[in-house]
């Protein structure tokens, strides 16, 4: 994203970015569901004691004990959606043993409530609860109710637990990770709506890759990437590095990098930024996207550096590698295929088009397809054209899709729907843009 669009950008913040999180030291909980601070990928799960629905004492850390787990965190027994997300899950308890798996889930609810709810849904898997809200709070998760909500809930003759330390009554945002055999976690989805569950199908797709956190080390500076593959991957698969948004790596690179997997690849999300570096506010994001932007033999340097990790994955077919990038990312992997980088081909979604390194005649060795949104108020035309000639002169192979009526980050769905603010989500571009993605690697890793 251009400097001289800073300021533009950092107005839209308030319209479009949650509340920042809780500073530290603040509340051992948040004071609204948009506020909590989950734990994240890479993160281990904190031990604490829970109940049994027969009234038995265990620790979460031996329950966790080398087992892969599905680990759900729920309101309670009398929420009809979390009792028929419970249901849901239920229904692919099987498929999800069958990938080793087993499933936990953890309530604030009395045991009555749960267990009444678990003999009417038929549900076979654990069910423990936590009264003090103990491993709720430790996984971030914990949010005071506002008293409209508590006296509506009241009024119902819900009856929730207060806070140990205060009269606040509490709550977790609903919750569901992938936890590896060591207690690491390798997937999360959260939702401030309680209303909004991820469906069982995906817990299962989810469950059929295998996932894992990747230190990496460049320079005396640790990188922390994200790799996805099939469960069941070919001897020799096709790979593809995955390049973060200005943000860092966050739930949207993962994502992408597990749909990559879902379609057979083998997928490595890069860190640009190393370990540790991200932001959720356009002011942290644009301070670490400045600093790197301002530097293009470092862009190039790092994704090499993060490509000799992903060739390195058993499995990988060396010589069929792509990249994709969305924002910032978009910008970094059309510089490494400008620097010569061998790859089979880079994907650019929305992605910054100038350079002050321009190719020269030979220098690109990708074949490049890059995804724009016509309507993109950050990417002006005198940069298309550029990149355009840029290509041409360089005698690459080079694709520009430009798609209607989408504006800038059409593929994420966390910008909204307004296109008026110049950043917003196009389900119609976003679908186009990847269906475009499948079809480019079909040809550049056909054998």
């Amino acid at each position: 994203m251009h400097r001289r669009h800073a300021l533009s950008i950092l107005i839209l913040a308030a319209a479009i970015r949650l509340t920042p999180p809780l500073a530290a030291g603040e509340l051992p909980y948040a004071d609204s569901p948009d506020r909590v601070r989950p734990l994240d990928v890479g993160d281990s799960v904190p031990d604490a004691a829970l109940t049994t629905l027969d009234g038995k004492t265990v620790r979460l850390t031996d329950v966790l004990a080398d087992k892969p787990t599905i680990l759900v965190y729920f309101r309670g027994g009398w929420c009809p959606y979390c009792v028929k997300h419970l249901a849901g899950l239920q229904q692919v308890h099987e498929q999800l043993k069958a990938e080793g798996y087993q499933l936990v889930a953890i309530s604030p609810d009395g045991n009555a409530s749960v267990s009444k709810a678990a003999q009417a849904n038929g549900l076979d898997y654990t069910l423990l609860g936590d009264p003090k809200m103990e491993a709720i709070r430790e996984a971030g998760l914990a949010y005071r109710l506002d008293r409209d909500t508590m006296a509506t809930y009241k009024g119902l003759g819900i009856e929730l637990p207060p806070a140990p330390e205060a009269d606040d009554i509490l709550l977790p945002v609903p919750a569901l990770y992938l936890v590896n055999a060591k207690g690491q976690i390798t997937y999360r989805h959260y939702d401030p709506d309680y209303t909004r569950r991820l469906a069982p199908d995906r817990v299962v797709a989810a469950a059929r890759l295998t996932l894992e956190v990747i230190e990496y080390r460049d320079d005396g500076k640790v990188y922390q990437g994200y790799l996805a593959r099939p469960r069941r991957a070919s001897e020799s698969s096709p790979a593809v590095l995955v390049v973060h948004e200005w943000w860092g790596i966050n739930d949207y690179t993962r994502e992408r990098a597990r749909q990559l997997a879902e379609a057979g690849y083998v997928a490595f999300a890069a860190d640009m930024y190393g370990k540790g570096r991200r932001s959720d506010t356009f002011e942290g994001a644009g301070k670490l996207a400045g600093e790197l932007k301002g530097d293009r033999p470092l862009i190039r340097h790092r994704g090499e550096t993060a490509l000799q990790v992903l060739r390195a994955q058993p499995g990988v077919d060396t010589n069929r590698v792509a990249a994709i990038g969305y924002c910032l990312g978009g910008l970094c992997v059309l510089e490494f295929a400008r620097g010569g980088t061998d790859l089979a081909g880079v994907v650019s979604y929305h992605g910054g088009l100038d350079t002050p390194l321009p190719a020269k005649p030979g220098d690109v060795r990708a074949r490049v397809l890059i995804c724009h949104g016509a309507s993109d108020p950050y990417e002006p035309a005198a940069d298309i054209v550029a990149i355009q000639k840029e290509l041409t002169d360089a005698g690459a192979d080079w694709q520009f899709i430009s798609y209607g009526g989408a504006v800038h980050g059409f593929t994420n769905p966390h910008n909204g729907s307004d296109p008026s603010q110049g950043l917003a989500y196009n389900p119609a571009a976003d679908r186009r843009s990847w269906q475009a993605t499948l079809d480019f690697f079909a040809e550049i890793f056909a054998k």
